[in-house]
């Protein structure tokens, strides 16, 4: 942009030397009239390059201005890039937070998870044992005959009684939700020994403590 100011320039003054070395020559080689008549062109010469000079002028300070509009959008691109690197860097400074903050959630979810279960053993919360339930009619039974001996979650809806091997009562409880029900009865049951269901009664297999 510079460069062709200065050309401009160079160009006009050189124009303006040319018509100034045209006229004194003619100014010291003609008649009077002829002087006049040069004379007169030459003003006429030198008002029109002086037009188009001030037109130069004009154009020069258009892109002077023009110039000077790029340098203030490139600065205002420049100070955008720099905010927006700044504000990158802090985005993923927020998302490594975030990352960070999901990887403590889950190590505190996965010790949640196991100190409930240490609770729930505590509390004696049943876990199912390997096996399928076993349902038996109202009866009499004989452990590890009829059903085999192991720990068991014992459901039902009426009396149920567990006997050693002995004839000794281990086990007398009303089982069901019912008024008198006590609900389900948690025992582990022995060779040997002897149940009697009142009423339709399910065994399933539970873990030991």
């Amino acid at each position: 942009m510079f460069k062709e100011k200065k050309t401009i320039v160079a160009v006009a003054i050189s124009l303006v030397v040319f018509v100034v070395a045209l006229y004194a020559a003619y100014v010291f080689g003609c008649s009077d009239g002829e002087q006049t008549a040069i004379n007169s062109q030459v003003l006429e010469s030198i008002q029109n390059k002086n037009e188009e000079y001030e037109d130069i002028t004009e154009k020069i300070d258009v892109y002077t201005e023009k110039l000077e509009e790029q340098k203030n959008l490139v600065n205002e691109v420049e100070e955008y890039n720099k905010s927006k690197d700044k504000y990158q860097a802090e985005l993923t400074d927020l998302q490594k937070q975030v990352e960070d903050k999901k990887a403590e959630l889950s190590s505190i979810e996965s010790d949640v998870t196991s100190k409930q279960a240490e609770l729930d053993k505590l509390n004696g919360e049943i876990v199912k044992a390997s096996g399928e339930p076993i349902t038996v009619p109202s009866g009499d039974y004989t452990i590890g005959t009829d059903i085999q001996a192991g720990r068991y979650q014992i459901s039902g809806s009426s009396n149920f009684v567990a006997y050693t091997a002995t004839g000794r009562v281990y086990i007398n409880t009303i089982l069901g939700d019912s008024r008198v029900g006590e609900g389900d009865y948690i025992g582990t049951l022995s060779d040997g020994m002897t149940v009697r269901c009142s009423s339709r009664t399910t065994f399933t297999p539970v873990e030991t403590n």
